[in-house]
């Protein structure tokens, strides 16, 4: 998987050395051609997950709160009343 390098600017990102070294391990059982593009990888997936989390019919459901559980702990934090 390679991403495409013709239009996009690059930045630097400090990780720790142990975490460099476990990923390099993993990239070599992988297609990946470097940790660079791996981690490219990996970030626009979370973030692509993180996005569509938000769309779900009922988040609060999907989250494992039903609406019981969530108007006891609105009247436990006073914001409604008894």
């Amino acid at each position: 998987m390679k991403p495409s390098t013709s239009t996009q600017e690059y930045t630097t990102v400090q990780l720790p050395t142990k975490s460099v070294a476990v990923l390099e391990e993993r990239v070599r059982s992988t297609e990946f051609d470097s940790v660079s593009a791996y981690l490219t990888f990996l970030i626009d997936e979370l973030a692509h997950q993180t996005d569509n989390s938000d769309d779900a019919p009922d988040s609060q459901q999907a989250k494992g709160m039903d609406d019981e559980a969530i108007e006891q702990r609105l009247r436990s934090l006073g914001y409604l009343d008894n």
